[in-house]
């Protein structure tokens, strides 16, 4: 590939060569920044910090959550509990009322399962199965949040190179927020900016506000290096306006 790269035989050659060497590991490479920093995003969502444990970093951040606005051991299986009454007490102690609820698809179907959500929605002893919009047509009209399911999941790469499926947001999490966005994610400057961008040694590529570069290194072995990096914090100023249940799932 090195040879090919450097005496291609024709300029589509060249590009071919390119997208398979680099472009897909670029594109890898930018994908899992995007992936780490939603993993932050749903982290603030769902229990109102976020863990730094890399890189030689150990420390966690705190947004502000009220501690009244966190609960934990809520268990929606139990045949007297009661989901529509639970979201009711937890709204009303917000001074903002929020407008959606996220959470998992699992915690979701223990919702429309439950017995006391199927007789407010269908009258007591109802065989009925409620829907998704059922419900959320019954929490709209008590000026309840109304709930959708994220249950998206990304690839951690282990110490030995394998791999393990992770969610970005807990399964089971349940969490209630206003309507608009939460804040916004601030880029600062990375070091490979400051000192790279002006080194003609180095192919530099900015994807958004994520660097990605090419740079070859060593003479024995030679080797072409890929990184792509960034420097990246989301905000969050309304975070006394969410919610953050734990529903037990076990």
């Amino acid at each position: 590939e090195i040879i090919k790269l450097e005496h291609p035989r024709t300029e589509k050659e060249l590009k071919q060569l390119v997208k398979r060497v680099y472009s897909r590991d670029i594109d890898t490479l930018v994908m899992g920044i995007k992936a780490r920093i939603e993993v932050m995003r749903m982290e603030i969502v769902s229990k109102g910090t976020v863990t730094l444990n890399e890189n030689g970093i150990n420390a966690t951040i705190s947004y502000g959550v009220p501690d009244n606005q966190q609960v934990t051991n809520v268990d929606w299986d139990d045949e007297d509990s009661d989901p529509i009454g639970d979201i009711t007490s937890w709204v009303n102690r917000m001074d903002v009322k929020p407008s959606r609820a996220l959470t998992s698809t699992t915690v979701l179907a223990k919702i429309l399962r439950n017995a006391n959500v199927i007789n407010a929605l269908f009258g007591k002893n109802s065989t009925r199965i409620a829907t998704v919009g059922e419900l959320n047509t019954y929490l709209s009209s008590l000026g309840l949040p109304t709930i959708t399911t994220y249950d998206e999941k990304y690839r951690k790469q282990n110490a030995d190179g394998t791999y393990t499926k992770l969610r970005y947001l807990p399964e089971n999490a349940f969490c209630m927020l206003p309507g608009y966005a939460l804040g916004e994610t601030l880029y600062g400057p990375t070091a490979e900016e400051i000192r790279l961008t002006n080194d003609p040694t180095t192919q530099i590529v900015e994807v958004g506000k994520i660097l990605a570069m090419i740079y070859d290194e060593g003479k024995d072995p030679v080797a072409t290096w890929e990184k792509a990096v960034a420097s990246a914090v989301p905000t969050c100023p309304y975070a006394d306006e969410l919610f953050q249940a734990e529903i037990n799932i076990s």
